[in-house]
């Protein structure tokens, strides 16, 4: 690092400068005593910038996997403002707190020299950079999405902070190899996520699937994995990128729904009386089995024919029933309704339609359905 073309500087989480190369001190013409130790914002940051570069030095470091760019003057022993772009990178501190940023730049004074009333234009972009990033970065962690990309030819992928956030990887995580991406992916998934992406390089398709992953933690998380093929002029395939999304909570919440639905529908399919699921557009979505012993047909023959509900009701009552399922569909409190059916061999029976009727909501997404029982003579 000492002897590196580019600037380096090494600073303590308070800012202290606790490590440079010879090149920031050729760039600042100062000697080493007069920076090490040095409070970097303080001593060598332009006023004017100070409290933006204090407020970004939290900041993410990478985006989208790839390290963050900004530009970034500096004054020298004789008051000149040096313009360096620079990018950084935390200083790991082992299990406990960061112990430090590290900063790398580039002198660009000569390609770009820096006027005084470029100064302000500098700290608004920068502003606004810094903001662009944060506002990225929390709608990341808000929506637990993260973005990735894949090099096929170095064969690396590059996550987002998001994207380490959601699995489980420590923020900037940097580079990782195939072995590690399969690694991550549960052992019961991996072939299908290996071949959706391998389609994807040989076809230039996009793709979109759910896996599970193993976290570091050894935590198990559903993901949506969404890859899109970025193609060269000539078709073929250059990376893929795309996103993933921690979907855990909403897998979880369909499989409790399924569960109870399953134990709600093995206490149907046993009950004495005959229980019948209809939607808000009146078609059949569950005819319980005991149709069979109170009409006479089965729970098929009344999926096969839409007309047959109203067919089994006796013509004299059918206006009544009519009115009572109106009323059932507004939700309102509902007295028992008793009618005559007309069985398969044409046998007259009177059934009760109790004051029973409820909504069921699969999700908020789904249609409500209403359910109506009917009771045997």
């Amino acid at each position: 690092m000492a002897d590196m073309p580019m600037v380096a500087v090494l600073l303590s989480p308070e800012g202290l400068v606790t490590y440079c190369n010879a090149r920031l001190l050729q760039v600042l013409g100062r000697p080493a005593e007069d920076v090490i130790g040095a409070d970097w914002w303080a001593t060598f940051i332009p006023p004017e910038l100070r409290p933006l570069t204090r407020e970004g030095h939290d900041a993410p470091t990478h985006v989208d996997g790839m390290p963050r760019l900004f530009d970034l003057p500096i004054i020298t022993a004789g008051g000149e403002h040096r313009l360096l772009r620079w990018s950084t990178n935390p200083l790991s501190g082992g299990e406990g707190p960061s112990a430090g940023v590290a900063w790398v730049g580039t002198d660009i004074s000569d390609c770009r020299p820096l006027t005084p009333c470029d100064l302000s234009a500098v700290a608004r972009l920068e502003v606004e950079a810094l903001q662009r990033e944060q506002d990225y970065s929390r709608a990341e962690r808000l929506a637990q999405l993260g973005s990735w990309s894949y090099n096929p030819v170095r064969r690396t992928a590059k996550w987002s902070e998001g994207a380490c956030r959601v699995l489980g990887l420590s923020a900037n995580h940097g580079e990782a190899s195939v072995a590690e991406v399969h690694r991550l992916v549960h052992s019961d998934d991996r072939d299908r996520f290996v071949a959706a992406l391998t389609m994807a390089l040989e076809r230039g398709k996009p793709s979109e699937m759910q896996v599970r992953i193993e976290r570091p933690d050894a935590a198990v998380r559903y993901i949506r994995v969404v890859c899109e093929p970025e193609l060269r002029s000539d078709g073929s395939v250059e990376r893929l990128s795309g996103t993933i999304m921690d979907v855990t909570s909403a897998v979880e919440a369909t499989e409790a729904l399924r569960a109870s639905e399953t134990r709600y529908r093995v206490v149907a399919d046993n009950t004495y009386d005959w229980e019948f699921w209809l939607d808000p557009d009146m078609r059949l979505v569950y005819c319980s089995p005991s149709c069979l012993r109170i009409t006479g047909y089965t729970p098929e023959e009344f999926f096969g024919d839409s007309s047959l509900l109203r067919r089994v009701t006796h013509p004299d009552d059918l206006s009544e029933c009519d009115e009572h399922t109106a009323d059932c569909l507004t939700g309102r409190p509902l007295q028992p309704l008793c009618f005559r059916i007309i069985r398969r061999d044409g046998a007259v029976r009177w059934v009760e339609r109790p004051n029973r009727s409820r909504k069921i909501v699969r999700s908020t997404r789904a249609p409500s359905r209403k359910v109506r029982r009917l009771l045997s003579p």
